[in-house]
């Protein structure tokens, strides 16, 4: 149901992105829902492998991966070049 959720969530963000363009909070959004989807898969790992009490240091990698991501991504750089693309096709930007 987690899985349900978390993928009904991603794909709802990108039809939201791909009608108003990109922001930062959209895009650390979507990176934050990837990560996050790592985490029933830790979970169900550390369940086969009997090792429960290691749950969180892995969600503890988790958040650390994330902030990770966002710091070696240049979010800037992508927001422009995906707007850029956008605004070639004549879509409308809502930069809120």
């Amino acid at each position: 149901m987690v899985g349900v959720i978390l993928a009904l969530a991603f794909q709802r963000l990108q039809l939201y992105e791909a009608a108003y363009g990109f922001t930062r909070l959209r895009i650390s959004t979507q990176g934050f829902l990837v990560w996050l989807a790592l985490l029933p898969a830790l979970i169900v790992l550390l369940e086969i492998l009997r090792r429960e009490r290691a749950f969180a240091l892995a969600a503890l990698l988790a958040a650390a991966g994330f902030a990770a991501s966002l710091m070696l991504m240049t979010v800037v750089a992508v927001i422009v070049h995906q707007n850029f693309t956008f605004s070639i096709w004549g879509a409308d930007l809502d930069m809120t």
